[in-house]
């Protein structure tokens, strides 16, 4: 519960099928520092691995959603945000884990600069253990249509956006900005989400001192590489399309679609991401495909944003 030193927190995750995920990080959730005194949401996009049951039986104090089918982590994340008690969301992945002080550090983070709409902690990757995921947050060069990572810093410090596994937000901004935008189903639903706080006049911080861990619970981790890079592509160039100036979008897609997978190739070929070059290129294409149906969409939302926007 919120106390006069404390306000209220809400911690929301979705989920789909990750219930060794989920009980490891709500073991790590009881020892926060602000636990008990936290609300806790999941919501469940059809799982069919006994996550629900296991919540229920194993964690009382989370309160449980579930939806009939999977419609996406920005969709369960809004749905949750209609839910919460707290006057701060603590929007988080399913497979992480915290320190016991980490909602605390990002909690201080708003005392010591209340223009902070949304801020970030230290992500570290599960596998292999004790690698950087996220430090320092990022930048976007939007004529190149890239997303960079800021030097790792030590100290609380300002950055264009955090890493979605685990971001604090006031539920202000949420009101203010009209939450995740849903067509990101996955990926660039964080850097959109910050941008659009951004132009609400909100900052982003990065706060070195609260420390997350990211990844699958144990064993080995798979993907299916082609999905991924799909994803990633669609949901690039339709942050490309909302965010950036009409000089912009056309420079850095050029440089998407001609000089970019040549200089990318050789790392994604040394980490047997990538087939081969001529793969990279049909996976662009179809993602600008994908998008072309969407431009009256992404023009509506643009026009949105014009009122916050800065002139490009």
């Amino acid at each position: 519960m919120a106390t006069p030193q404390r306000p209220l927190v809400s911690v929301i995750f979705a989920n789909w099928n990750g219930k060794e995920d989920v009980k490891a990080y709500l073991d790590s959730l009881k020892k926060s520092s602000l636990f008990p005194g936290t609300e806790v949401i999941m919501v469940d996009n059809n799982s069919h691995d006994g996550s629900v049951a296991l919540v229920r039986s194993q964690y009382p104090w989370v309160s449980v959603f579930t939806l009939p089918y999977n419609r996406g982590n920005s969709y369960a994340r809004n749905y949750a945000t209609q839910k919460a008690k707290g006057s701060f969301l603590f929007y988080s992945d399913n497979d992480i884990t915290i320190e016991p002080n980490t909602l605390t550090h990002l909690l201080d983070a708003f005392s010591s600069y209340p223009e902070a709409g949304i801020v970030g902690g230290k992500v570290f990757k599960k596998h292999p253990a004790s690698a950087i995921e996220s430090a320092g947050g990022y930048g976007f060069n939007p004529w190149l249509g890239i997303i960079y990572d800021l030097p790792d810093s030590d100290s609380l410090q300002e950055c264009a956006f955090v890493i979605g596994c685990a971001m604090l937000v006031k539920k202000e901004v949420m009101k203010s900005i009209g939450g995740f935008e849903e067509t990101y189903l996955k990926y660039f639903e964080d850097g959109d989400l910050c941008f659009r706080a951004r132009y609400a006049r909100y900052r982003v911080y990065y706060q070195p001192h609260a420390v997350i861990h990211h990844g699958k619970t144990g064993g080995t981790v798979t993907y299916d590489l082609t999905k991924k890079f799909t994803t990633w592509y669609r949901n690039q160039f339709h942050f490309i399309l909302t965010h950036c100036s009409f000089l912009q979008i056309f420079v850095s897609l050029l440089f998407h679609l001609t000089v970019l997978p040549i200089l990318r190739y050789p790392i994604l070929r040394r980490k047997q991401e990538i087939p081969a070059l001529w793969y990279d290129y049909v996976l662009r294409y179809k993602a600008l495909l994908w998008n072309l149906p969407r431009l009256k969409n992404i023009w509506k939302k643009r026009q949105e944003l014009q009122r916050f926007r800065p002139s490009a």
